[in-house]
């Protein structure tokens, strides 16, 4: 099962997210990963076996400075344990950064329909679909029912973004 831990503090996040993660250690993993957002863009370090690879490439994290993170342990369903299929992804611009729990039934659908519109994906898992759907949908949001929001209510655009996702896995739109 996958286990994921998200921080955003005033300390690094990427010592605070390893210790989370190596709470979840039981849970039986294959590869882990970082993605810290360091003020101007996210770092991302990623590792195949256990969080002690990734903690060691990282320094404890100290090679990914930065305030806001997430971190994933991955338990592979869709694509062979690698450093390339470990969580997090990215979306195309590097802008960012998706980790996920389960299995998204309808990711090929997903997935065609964004090689069609030109998207290009770097691995085999059915989460990058996500990350590149994440702004395509977002950015529909913004720039159509929603543009009176203008970010004053992001609690509110997050709840309603969340279910455009589900909704366009239920549909494969």
């Amino acid at each position: 099962m996958c286990g994921i831990v998200g921080y955003i503090g005033k300390k690094q996040a990427a010592p605070i997210l390893l210790d989370g993660l190596s709470k979840l250690e039981y849970r039986g993993y294959d590869s882990a990963g970082m993605a810290i957002f360091d003020g101007k863009k996210i770092n991302m370090a990623k590792a195949t076996g256990r969080l002690k690879v990734l903690s060691e490439l990282t320094h404890e994290g100290a090679t990914l400075p930065g305030t806001v993170g997430i971190g994933h342990t991955r338990w592979a369903t869709h694509g062979a344990p690698s450093d390339i299929n470990a969580h997090p992804h990215f979306n195309e611009a590097g802008t960012i950064a998706v980790v996920h729990n389960g299995i998204i039934e309808n990711y090929m659908k997903l997935k065609k329909k964004l090689l069609e519109k030109g998207y290009k994906f770097q691995s085999d898992t059915d989460t990058e679909v996500d990350s590149q759907n994440f702004l395509l949908i977002s950015q529909k949001f913004l720039f159509s029912k929603f543009l009176h929001i203008r970010h004053t209510d992001f609690k509110l655009f997050l709840i309603l973004l969340t279910y455009q996702i589900k909704k366009a896995h239920l549909s494969g739109q």
